[in-house]
């Protein structure tokens, strides 16, 4: 529709004749009320799932061209099927016009790395959100991402130095930090309607809990809220006709007023339910709990998190640990001075040791690597360092056995 800006309208409809005249009269008094008028030559009719009879018989009636699916909408192709690896190809051309632009600048490793997890992971959320990509377009996106992180460029087929795999896992785990698409796809298309998904995922139904209140939201056999899991899972539909209800029965029709009301048991499967009922306690309303988030409710991060492959914390953490802490304290704190310092010893005499094994043939024990590095650091400060007197600068100086009066 438009007058002087033109608007983008879409108007979703049964594919008969009597949609159609509603939809007709709705636009004309639309048009009545706001002077403004839909142009029939620049709007397109999409129908799919009918005959070319019916459809012809549409378009005559609406004097409008047809359009092909599928087109583009906010970002995303609107389709009327499953999304297949054609529907992506806009994504991966983006992807690819990105990494051609960067192509020509001398980045540093730690500045590709950068760029992925910052810039280029983001062109695709927006995608992952919507829709469960197909399986090609993930390794393909995959593929780009390890020869830019790699190689600098796309196109590039050097070998790389690690798998790509062992990059999903967080810096503690030895990993990069970089993410799983598979699951963080997963766990961004989760988030729009739980008790869909249920249907379509078997990943999700054992995140979803409700707590008890009224009983009108939750269904009887179909829901997880008895401490036993879902009632028709663990007990099977033969539960629903001992129970004389029907398979998607509401809790409400066996609770009253917060007390139970369930009839008389007929088996034991239904004594054991029965026998677990105390255990559950009744609020006011009913709500849904998602079980793997902090606080309960839907985080496409904690889902992600619960997702994806893990690994145990790497020994050398805490060393990462050490610099995060240095960043945050102030630049000529002691602290701060002492912790580079550490890096920079172990760095220079990892470096040293490799070298007396590849050209001495004598390496260095672990004891006296470390003894070194001590010493360094302990002789640096004692020589050059003028600091602050106070009780953490003390306490640095007596665990590095460093005379406190030549510092303050």
């Amino acid at each position: 529709m438009e007058e002087g800006h033109i608007f983008t309208l879409l108007i979703f409809s049964e594919a008969n004749l009597s949609s159609i005249s509603i939809i007709k009269l709705t636009l004309l008094e639309f048009e009545q009320l706001s002077g403004l008028k839909a142009n029939p030559s620049k709007s397109s009719f999409y129908c799919f799932g009918v005959s070319a009879r019916l459809k012809d018989t549409l378009l005559e009636d609406l004097q409008m061209k047809e359009g092909k699916l599928p087109v583009l909408y906010l970002g995303v192709p609107l389709i009327s099927s499953n999304l297949f690896a054609v529907d992506c190809r806009m994504l991966l051309q983006k992807i690819s016009g990105c990494l051609d632009s960067w192509t020509s600048k001398n980045l540093s490793f730690a500045e590709r790395l950068r760029l992925l997890s910052s810039v280029l992971y983001s062109f695709h959320v927006y995608w992952m959100g919507i829709f469960i990509l197909p399986k090609k377009i993930l390794k393909d996106i995959n593929q780009k991402f390890n020869r830019f992180l790699w190689n600098g460029k796309d196109g590039s087929s050097a070998k790389a130095k690690m798998a790509w795999n062992e990059l999903f896992y967080q810096k503690k785990e030895g990993g990069l930090g970089l993410k799983d698409l598979d699951a963080w796809n997963k766990s961004s298309t989760l988030r729009h309607s739980w008790r869909k998904l249920l249907k379509l995922h078997g990943i999700a139904k054992n995140f979803l809990k409700h707590e008890v209140g009224d009983g009108k939201l939750i269904h009887l056999w179909i829901d997880n809220w008895h401490p036993s899991g879902v009632l028709v899972e663990r007990y099977g539909y033969r539960i629903v006709y001992d129970s004389q209800s029907r398979l998607d029965a509401r809790l409400e029709s066996v609770l009253r007023n917060g007390n139970w009301c369930w009839k008389p048991a007929r088996s034991d499967s239904f004594v054991e339910i029965q026998s677990r009922l105390p255990e559950i306690r009744v609020g006011a309303f009913d709500k849904p709990i998602w079980t793997i988030s902090r606080n309960g409710s839907y985080t496409c991060a904690d889902t992600w998190d619960f997702l994806r492959k893990k690994k145990i914390v790497v020994e050398w953490w805490s060393l990462e640990v050490i610099l995060e802490g240095c960043r945050s304290r102030r630049t000529k704190s002691m602290f701060g001075v002492v912790c580079r310092l550490v890096f920079s010893s172990t760095v220079h005499g990892i470096w040293r040791a490799r070298n007396e094994i590849k050209h001495v043939g004598h390496p260095r024990t672990e004891e006296q690597i470390l003894k070194l590095i001590i010493w360094e650091v302990r002789s640096w400060i004692a020589s050059k360092g003028k600091f602050q007197e106070n009780e953490e600068n003390t306490s640095l100086c007596h665990r590095w056995n460093i005379d406190v009066s030549i510092l303050f």
